[in-house]
C-alpha cells in the first residue's frame, strides 16, 4: 500500500499547492480510496491507487472520459470529474461527491420514502443519459456467452433445486427466441446497483464506471433491478422503486430480452449465496430470488 506522505508529495507534484490527505477511507475490490483536501480553499478530491496489477483504474479512467465527452449538463444529473490519471503508480483522482448511497435508502425504504422513489427515478434517467453519452445503436443480446457463464457459474447446489433446474431450462429453450430481439447498445456502466448511485444534496450521481466494451443496456438495467430486489426491505416498496427506476430510464418490464437476463443474474447471485447457507441475509435474499425466478421464468416461457 502507497504510505500517505508519498501520496501527499505525487499530488502535490501533479496538481500543486500542499494537500492533506486522510484514509483510506474505503476499499473497493479494486482499489483503496483516500480523501484528500486541498490546503486555503479545501477542495476535496477522491484518490483512488490500485490495488491489482488488471488495469482496473485504467479502464475506469478511459470510461469516465468517454462518458464526459458525450455528456450533456442535465438538472439533477451528475458525473464524476478527472482530476488527474497516472499510469505508474495506477492513481486515479476525480473530484469528491459527497451524499448517501442509494442501497442505504432501499435498506429502510419507508423513511422518506417519497425521496427514495424519486432518487430511484432519477438513477434511471442518470443511467439512460450515460448511455446516450456514448451514443446509442441497436444491437442483438450474447444470448451464447450469457447462457455460457450462467452454466459455468451455477452452483451444484442450485442446479439440484427445482426451481434452479427450471430456470436455468427456461434460459435454453428460449436461447434461439431471444437471439432474435434487437434492443439498444451502448458501452455500459458495468456495475450500475445502488451502491454505486450517490444521492446528493440536488442531484444524483452514478459512480464506478468500469466497462470498455459496447454492450446491450438491459445489462446494466437487468444488474440494478436484481440489486433492488435483494436489497429492498419490503416486496411492495422493491416493485414500487422499480418502477420509477425504469419509468425515468424510459423503459417497462415487460421485456423478455429483460427478464431473460435478469434470471441469468439472479442465478449467479443465489450461486454466491449458496455458499453461505448459515447467513441470515442469504437466507432472505434467497427466498426472493426463487419467487423472482419462478415470476421471470414464467414470462419468458410465455412468450416463446
Amino acid at each position: 500500500m502507497i504510505s500517505v506522505p508519498f501520496l501527499k508529495d505525487f499530488i502535490k507534484r501533479n496538481l500543486g499547492q500542499d494537500w492533506q490527505i486522510a484514509g483510506p477511507v474505503a476499499v473497493t475490490n479494486n482499489s483503496y480510496v483516500y480523501k484528500g483536501k486541498r490546503e486555503g480553499d479545501g477542495l476535496d478530491l477522491a484518490i483512488k491507487i490500485s490495488r491489482t496489477d488488471a488495469g482496473d483504474l485504467r479502464n475506469q479512467y478511459s470510461s469516465l472520459v468517454r462518458v464526459a465527452a458525450g455528456w450533456q449538463e442535465a438538472e439533477g444529473l451528475t458525473i464524476q470529474r478527472i482530476e488527474f490519471f497516472s499510469e505508474d503508480p495506477q492513481i486515479l483522482v476525480t473530484n469528491w461527491l459527497s451524499g448517501v448511497g442509494l442501497d442505504r435508502r432501499l435498506r429502510r425504504p419507508w423513511r422518506k420514502f417519497p425521496e427514495t422513489i424519486k432518487a430511484c427515478r432519477q438513477a434511471g434517467k442518470w443511467l439512460r443519459h450515460c448511455h446516450a453519452a456514448t451514443g446509442l445503436q441497436m444491437g442483438r443480446v450474447d444470448v451464447k456467452t450469457i447462457l455460457k457463464f450462467a452454466k459455468l457459474e451455477a452452483n451444484k447446489k442450485i442446479l439440484n433445486h427445482p426451481v434452479g433446474k427450471s430456470a436455468l431450462k427456461t434460459l435454453e429453450m428460449s436461447e434461439g427466441f431471444i437471439s432474435t430481439y434487437e434492443v439498444e447498445t451502448a458501452f455500459i456502466h458495468g456495475d450500475f446497483k445502488p451502491s454505486n448511485v450517490l444521492i446528493l444534496d440536488r442531484s444524483i450521481a452514478g459512480i464506478d464506471i468500469n466497462c470498455e466494451e459496447r454492450n446491450v443496456v438491459i445489462l446494466d438495467i437487468s444488474h440494478f433491478l436484481n440489486h433492488v430486489l435483494l436489497n429492498t426491505i419490503g416486496r411492495k416498496h422493491a416493485e414500487a422503486c422499480s418502477e420509477v427506476f425504469m419509468s425515468g430510464y424510459g423503459k417497462d418490464l415487460s421485456s423478455p430480452a429483460l427478464s431473460w437476463i435478469r434470471i441469468s443474474g439472479l442465478l449467479r447471485m443465489w450461486s454466491l449465496n449458496a455458499d453461505f447457507p448459515q447467513a441470515l441475509i442469504c437466507h432472505h435474499q434467497n427466498r426472493k430470488i426463487i419467487a423472482a425466478l419462478e415470476k421471470l421464468s414464467s414470462d419468458v416461457a410465455g412468450r416463446i
